[in-house]
């Protein structure tokens, strides 16, 4: 006899909402305490304290801290781009756009929601390889979404243009984000998206 009638699946359901939301919870708040913090610096006693969990309760959904920040990486492609269907390659992936969101200045005053290259790539290159895996796929998406709207020029290729588009990006906002002379970084930003490749 099938004693799991509508109350329990019920019950059911509902843990599994509870389990998906409280996963989500934790990749938010790690995602930004990484980001914002590093990943040395934010221990899991303080993530699952942020979402009003246990630590024990972390086990639950991931490993080991670095089975979380696995999860971090394959979480944020979303950011800069946007999906990955042929069909989804319109103005969200043009470059141009793509370099003006991401040289911003709410991109530099805002690491723990903005992209984890500048954020946690030195970290994340110390880290072992499933890290590192998940962190070049998601390196190639990048390359791939914004070498749709280049152009091949100066001996490079699209995804070549791309590369060094994505690479000045990063170093321009590094170096923006570290200096404390906002008129500065203002002009380290502006400077980054006139000279980096764009079409």
């Amino acid at each position: 006899m099938n004693s799991a009638g509508p109350l329990g699946k019920h019950t059911l359901n509902h843990r599994i909402d509870q389990h998906d939301e409280t996963h989500a919870a934790i990749l938010a708040a790690a995602g930004q305490m990484f980001r914002e913090n590093g990943f040395e610096n934010a221990g899991i006693g303080q993530i699952m304290k942020s979402i009003g969990k246990t630590v024990g309760g972390f086990y639950n959904h991931f490993d080991s801290k670095s089975d979380l920040f696995r999860g971090i990486i394959d979480d944020t492609v979303s950011f800069p781009i946007e999906g990955d269907e042929p069909e989804n390659d319109s103005a969200a992936h043009c470059p141009e756009e793509v370099l003006d969101m991401y040289l911003s200045e709410f991109h530099r005053d805002n690491p723990g929601i903005g992209c984890i290259v500048p954020s946690l790539s030195a970290e994340i290159a110390r880290s072992n390889d499933e890290v590192r895996d998940a962190y070049t796929a998601f390196i190639k998406r990048m390359y791939s979404k914004m070498a749709i709207g280049m152009t091949p020029g100066n001996g490079l290729t699209r995804r070549q243009r791309a590369m060094a588009a994505l690479a000045m990006a990063v170093g321009g906002l590094l170096i923006a984000r570290a200096v404390n002379d906002v008129q500065m970084s203002d002009e380290i930003l502006q400077a980054t998206r006139k000279a980096a490749p764009r079409i």
